[in-house]
This record gives structure tokens, C-alpha cells and sequence, in this order.
């Protein structure tokens, strides 16, 4: 949980970038998503082992495998289709922050 509220703190920080932003900041800022989010996904997979029942174990990770790969797919696309756009990259960051905002306020402890 307290990576899913770092990468929170972090989106804030990117929502703000604007085009006289220092470099170090937005190296900084990813480099703490990076982590973020490498901490963050053990424990999601710890979550999904403890929900699903023994009999659907292998479903349930190939579940969260899968939607981890196209998760990862569709960003990298979305990402590659609005970076020329300054306007779409504001949007895109709170989006992103938003996104991040709405997996910490919906995941359940088991």
C-alpha cells in the first residue's frame, strides 16, 4: 500500500512538469515510480494468490499475468501516441494519477 501512495505522490509531482521543469526532477520522479512500482507488484501477486480459491491458483495467475502484459502493452501505446501532444501529455499525467489514485482506494486487505 505504501508504494501505491508513493506512486501517487509521484504522479502529483509529473502532473506538474511543464517544459522548464529541471531534468533532474523528472529523472528523480521516475526513477521513484520505477521503484514504486517494482515494490508494489509482489504484494499484488501475494493478494491475488491468497483470493483465489486452491482449485483456481494457476487461473488466477495467468489472469494477472495476462492483464499485466496488456496493461503494459496498451501504455506503451497510448504513451507512444500522445507524447508528441503537449496538451495530451498534461491529460495523460493526471489520468495516470488517477488511475494510480483508484488502485490504492480499491485494494482490498485480505
Amino acid at each position: 500500500m505504501l508504494a501505491l501512495v508513493a506512486d501517487i505522490a509521484v504522479g502529483a509531482v509529473l502532473a506538474a512538469v511543464g517544459p522548464h521543469t529541471s531534468l533532474a526532477v523528472v529523472i528523480g520522479a521516475q526513477l521513484l515510480l520505477a521503484i514504486g512500482t517494482t515494490l508494489a507488484i509482489p504484494s499484488i501477486t501475494a493478494d491475488m494468490a491468497v483470493a483465489t480459491p486452491q482449485r483456481l491458483a494457476a487461473t488466477g495467475q495467468g489472469a494477472l499475468n495476462a492483464a499485466r502484459q496488456t496493461g503494459s502493452a496498451l501504455g506503451v501505446a497510448v504513451l507512444g501516441t500522445l507524447a508528441g501532444v503537449h496538451a495530451a501529455g498534461i491529460a495523460l499525467a493526471i489520468g495516470a494519477l488517477a488511475a494510480l489514485a483508484l488502485t490504492a482506494l480499491t485494494k482490498r486487505s485480505v
